[in-house]
């Protein structure tokens, strides 16, 4: 009997170890065979991680290939979370060194992932001391951060980017798909408390952004924005905006805005600084618009410079109910004289004999009311009311630059048509596009939109011009040595209601130098100044000062 029962056992235990022997058998076939493919691929999600490569971004250069923005290398901060024991003690030390609040590190540290960011883009001190503390489960990444090495030089212009580097605004917006390139990517190792041990090896290399060559030379642009600070110091403005342009290719040289901000300074930046005033804001011109209205009636042949007209000693009244005023009461003046006087009431006789419909095709010649077309985004069109809602008094008000809006760009494409002889060019600010090694992708050249005037009309423009600054309104911006065209503007700001707000004007200069064969023309606006609102008094001094600085720098003889 007990040989038989230890016969069963035998047995019993046999069979179970064979059992046991065909589930591991089957389990193993399982795993090595059915779900081999499954478990790989978590084993290599836990020792592997997928790292996106961030492109250098483009960098952006002005005419003479001087650094406006760029990429430079910096560090961000990252925590392996789950191979932290002591996450108290991590926190106090990394709220010392980053400066970050105690809950934001704590809920970050909390988080049971192989990564986190804990601070994007540190300063040199703040790395220094991560090195030093030697934290673990704590590490630094390589990124890139946007600089601007010339502050809030162009700031409008050339705007900024996230910390992604995307671009949110100016050129850093309008040209980012051209600026950013392309991300790459690579796998990393990591050991068993999920550290990156491992960076070797790309899987698909990053491309870089291609670089932007601007049209913008950076001493010109200094030149302006020192001028500028002068009109803020003195006046303490609303806001400026000028402009300078080559009038034979429409390039522009400068371009500048007030209030300004830092780039920079991401904390600093203020929504309503970000706008580029100089393509964005409109405003009735005022007197500077006359350079439209004399051009027509000199171009058509109703008026010839030497024609004289009957200014009513300042008060011309038009019906029963409306006068028209002259700032200064004069009598019969010559047409030339009328534009070098500004006189409102005989620029408003000339262009009636121009009639309505011609006036307002005048308008549409020089590009009022119209975009510009400028490779910048945000561009306005101004207002310009189509003649067919016009009414009598309209012709009373609109030769004399009221009743209509525009802005700064389009009054340097339309001084810029008198400069150049006649022609009405599109303006640029980006030159090329171009790779790493110089190869250029994309070329902007010189594009002429239509001719406007003739060279006999243009000639006698600037006649007319450069008399405005010898003896006229404009003697404030006479120049050293050169000769210059150019005319005034003093606008009343209208209000919300569409009534003119008392005391709030904007002083305008336009104008070119030098007279024969003009290598700049620049357009100065300040809103609002302060203490004077006359343009001749606020705006063409800071054009004496500019250009007078510029010429020397371009070397015009």
């Amino acid at each position: 009997m007990h040989i038989i029962r230890t016969r069963r056992r035998q047995k019993i235990v046999f069979f179970f170890i064979a059992f046991l022997f065909v589930i591991l058998t089957l389990r193993l076939a399982a795993l090595q065979i059915v779900l081999h493919k499954k478990y790989v691929q978590k084993a290599l999600h836990q020792h592997t991680m997928l790292l996106k490569i961030r492109p250098m971004r483009g960098t952006i250069f002005d005419v003479k290939r001087r650094v406006l923005a760029l990429d430079t290398s910096i560090n961000s901060v990252y925590a392996v979370s789950r191979s932290i024991d002591d996450k108290e003690a991590v926190a106090v030390k990394l709220q010392k060194i980053l400066n970050l609040p105690r809950p934001y590190l704590m809920d970050r540290l909390n988080r049971d992932k192989a990564f986190v960011w804990i601070k994007r883009k540190i300063s040199d001190t703040e790395q220094t001391a991560l090195f030093k503390a030697n934290i673990s489960g704590i590490g630094l990444l390589p990124e890139t951060k946007r600089s601007y090495p010339n502050s809030k030089l162009l700031c409008q212009v050339i705007g900024f980017t996230d910390m992604d580097n995307h671009g949110l605004e100016g050129l850093e917006s309008t040209y980012d798909e051209v600026l950013k390139g392309r991300d790459g990517y690579k796998h990393i190792l990591k050991d068993a408390r999920q550290t990156y041990i491992s960076f070797d090896g790309e899987d698909l290399p990053a491309k870089n952004g291609y670089n932007l060559i601007l049209t913008v030379d950076e001493v010109i642009q200094q030149i302006v924005e020192e001028a500028m600070g002068d009109i803020v110091r003195l006046y303490h403005p609303k806001g400026i905006m000028i402009i300078a342009m080559d009038p034979y290719s429409g390039r522009i040289m400068a371009m500048a805005n007030y209030p300004e901000f830092d780039p920079n300074e991401s904390k600093m930046r203020t929504a309503s600084f970000f706008r580029n005033r100089s393509i964005t804001d409109s405003f009735e011109p005022g007197s500077v618009f006359k350079i439209v209205t004399a051009s027509a009636v000199l171009e058509e042949g109703v008026v010839k410079t030497t024609d004289m007209f009957d200014c009513e000693r300042g008060e011309y009244h038009i019906g029963k109910k409306r006068i028209l005023h002259d700032y200064h009461p004069y009598g019969i003046l010559c047409f030339k004289d009328v534009i070098v006087n500004s006189s409102n009431i005989g620029t408003v006789k000339a262009a009636s004999r121009l009639g309505k419909d011609r006036m307002f095709d005048y308008l549409n010649k020089f590009g009022m009311g119209k975009k510009t077309g400028i490779d910048l985004k945000g561009e306005e069109n101004g207002i310009v009311r189509h003649k067919k809602t016009w009414t009598d008094s309209d012709m009373t008000t609109v030769p004399m630059g009221q009743g209509l809006s525009v802005t700064p760009i389009q009054l340097a494409v339309a001084i810029s048509a008198i400069a150049n002889g006649g022609l009405l060019m599109q303006p640029y600010i980006v030159r090329q596009v171009a790779d790493a090694t110089g190869n250029v992708i994309l070329e902007h050249k010189p594009v002429v939109k239509s001719r406007v005037i003739s060279e006999k009309t243009s000639r006698t423009m600037k006649e007319i011009l450069r008399e405005v600054v010898e003896r006229g309104t404009g003697k404030q911006a006479k120049l050293d040595g050169y000769t210059a065209c150019g005319k005034t503007g003093t606008a009343q700001k209208v209000g919300g209601g569409k009534h003119y707000e008392e005391g709030k004007f904007v002083a305008s200069f336009i104008g070119f130098a030098p007279a024969k064969d003009p290598r700049m023309t620049l357009v100065v606006c300040v809103d609002e100044p302060k203490g004077n609102h006359f343009g001749g008094v606020v705006a063409a001094p800071a054009f004496r000062t500019i250009m007078q600085k510029a010429l020397k720098y371009l070397e015009v003889s």
